[in-house]
């Protein structure tokens, strides 16, 4: 399943494409929501500071594990970074980027002690800042 969500808030937009992926192991399956994560600063002066996405990671199998979660560049900020997951347990980390991030594809890895491993991709994109003055706008004139 795929949902596509677009959140305009604070000067960033992010658009997050939700999937499953599902990794099975000797004793356990961690299932990651999503899969994707897109970042969008405002170029060329990255107004935004810090922009983060929540993920959900899923132990699905039937026994606890512990997950590590290394990103690609230190740009990219888990938090946490390291935590145990019982059979059937959730728990959301926070993916952002700092706004030194440069423009990109990153991958994040996460593994688990089982060697269980998939990752999230982090898109970072500058997109330029648009602003609208509502105070006057000129239509021109209407030729009769």
């Amino acid at each position: 399943m795929i949902a596509i969500a677009l959140l305009i808030c604070a000067g960033m937009i992010m658009i997050i494409t939700t999937s499953t992926i599902e990794c099975a192991g000797a004793s356990s399956a961690i299932s990651v929501t999503p899969s994707t994560v897109n970042i969008f600063f405002d170029s060329p002066t990255k107004d935004t500071f810090t922009a983060d996405r929540t993920v959900t990671i899923t132990n699905n199998g039937e026994n606890a594990t512990n997950v590590s979660i290394i990103p690609s560049y230190d740009y990219i900020i888990i938090t946490p970074r390291e935590f145990t997951l019982n059979s059937g347990e959730s728990r959301q980390t926070t993916i952002g980027a700092d706004k030194s991030a440069e423009e990109g594809s990153y991958t994040v890895h996460i593994k688990t002690d089982t060697d269980t491993e998939t990752s999230i991709t982090v898109n970072i994109i500058y997109c330029a800042k648009i602003t609208v003055s509502t105070s006057h706008i000129d239509f021109g004139e209407v030729a009769s």
